[in-house]
């Protein structure tokens, strides 16, 4: 966070003061409201709407409690275990598709390297 300093004349300082009070509120977060929706009032069309919408969403997050942030799953645990199985079958049928073995990317760093050391000697290339 960035920090603002700014000399208010006295009447203005007992003012934020007295509202502060009747509000309830600490005067540093008195004055932050009052200066961000002096600022909101006067945004362009092209702010970026997460830098207009802060200071409702600080108000909003400030009345949440950590549960409130947690949202739960709507499926079952046998759900979760289908998905990854399936994401795991879509894995290994991409694999089948002609894709370079392990040993043969090792030896494509080795014939790509700008030096004559080999990173890899015990690959040996295929003839």
């Amino acid at each position: 966070m960035t920090s603002l300093q700014i000399d208010l004349s006295p009447e203005l300082y007992a003012r934020l003061q007295y509202e502060a009070q009747r509000q309830g509120k600490a005067e540093k977060l008195l004055a932050q409201e009052l200066l961000a929706g002096q600022l909101l009032s006067t945004t362009s069309p092209d702010m970026p709407l997460y830098v207009r919408m802060m200071p409702q969403i600080r108000a909003l997050v400030a009345t949440m409690n950590v549960d409130e942030f947690t949202v739960p799953g709507n499926g079952s645990h046998e759900d979760a275990i289908a998905l990854l199985r399936s994401w795991s079958e879509v894995e290994t049928e991409d694999d089948d598709e002609g894709t370079e073995s392990w040993e043969d990317v090792l030896r494509s760093i080795d014939a790509n390297r700008s030096s004559d050391r080999k990173l890899f000697p015990n690959l040996e290339q295929p003839t």
